[in-house]
């Protein structure tokens, strides 16, 4: 399930009042009631976003019973009317390498904080990115996105070469899924 957020003001503003944070602990009550394994991603960073905001996210995914989740920063894509929104901060400009502003690797995202472009508003990219890792924490205490190492591709050359420019990341990684075999 995406359910983005569980700030009904995110929410609306990410969903375009398509559905409510009631609509979406409805759907994962009823997916776990018929056996269905929930995983959720969320999103944050979005402009009206507070701290308070990612705070009830973290909140509901850490109290509510999903499976697994995982957690993107609201980036501009070109094309988008966010990007168009972006180009008018000054944040992004059509002749810019959008590769160095794309990251979704739970491994190095934090490490590239500096180069993520923020839509964000109501807080300090210090403030946000002091949040945005209690998420990738929770995620490395549930498992990853989907709780299967095999799924978090660790047979892969790059999954290596990121994590070993995080040691402290890939110790939990490994303390996490090796010492509990």
């Amino acid at each position: 399930f995406g359910f983005e957020s569980a700030s009904e003001k995110v929410l609306q503003y990410l969903k375009r009042n398509t559905v409510t944070v009631e609509q979406n602990k409805k759907a994962c009550f009823l997916a776990k009631k018929y056996g269905f394994r929930v995983e959720s991603g969320i999103i944050v960073g979005s402009p009206n976003e507070s701290v308070e905001d990612m705070r009830k996210t973290y909140n509901f995914i850490k109290d509510f019973p999903v499976d697994a989740f995982g957690a993107c920063i609201l980036t501009p894509l070109p094309g988008a009317p966010l990007w168009e929104e972006a180009k008018k901060r000054g944040l992004v400009s059509d002749d810019m390498d959008f590769n160095k502003i794309w990251d979704f690797d739970i491994l190095t995202v934090l490490e590239k904080k500096d180069k993520i472009v923020l839509m964000i508003e109501a807080m300090t990219r210090e403030e946000f990115f002091q949040e945005y890792q209690k998420f990738m924490q929770l995620i490395l205490e549930q498992g990853g996105y989907t709780g299967s190492i095999k799924e978090l591709k660790i047979f892969s050359l790059n999954f290596w070469r990121a994590s070993l420019r995080r040691p402290r990341l890939l110790f939990q990684l490994i303390k996490k899924y090796i010492f509990a075999l």
